[in-house]
């Protein structure tokens, strides 16, 4: 990863390189087996825990934080904070309105998005600060 970020680093003149940190993935078929869980189990989502999590993604979670501090324009996205749920875990789900945040796994569905939307709201701020700041120099 160092490799790739010091070439865009030096063959592109940008910036800020963006990282979006490394989220767990939930099984694919995410939604469907939510359903399914729902209706066989008679239970709602909140009784799964972290069950429906295939990979934490922790190793390429930390390999990205120590390149971020690598990288003198690398910002680590993280948007993991927004989808705890109460007990400070990350779930992939609402478990207040049994609501699954990732189609197939590794895409967020609009639930998902507008749980995160803070944390892009956030860095489009950012950006613009950073943009109307070197407008005028």
């Amino acid at each position: 990863m160092i490799g790739k970020l010091e070439y865009f680093e030096k063959e592109f003149k940008v910036k800020k390189i963006y990282i979006l940190r490394a989220l767990p993935v939930c099984f694919e078929r995410c939604g469907s087996l939510a359903a399914e869980y729902i209706a066989t189990m008679k239970s709602p989502l909140s009784t799964i825990g972290t069950g429906m999590i295939k990979n934490n993604n922790k190793v390429n979670a930390i390999r990205q934080e120590r390149a971020t501090k690598q990288c003198r324009k690398c910002e680590l996205v993280d948007y993991t904070e927004a989808l705890k749920n109460p007990d400070g875990n990350v779930t992939l789900y609402d478990s207040t309105r049994n609501l699954v945040y990732f189609d197939d796994g590794v895409h967020l569905n609009k639930f998902g998005f507008e749980k995160v939307r803070p944390v892009y709201e956030e860095l489009a701020r950012k950006l613009e600060a950073q943009l109307k700041g070197s407008s005028t120099n």
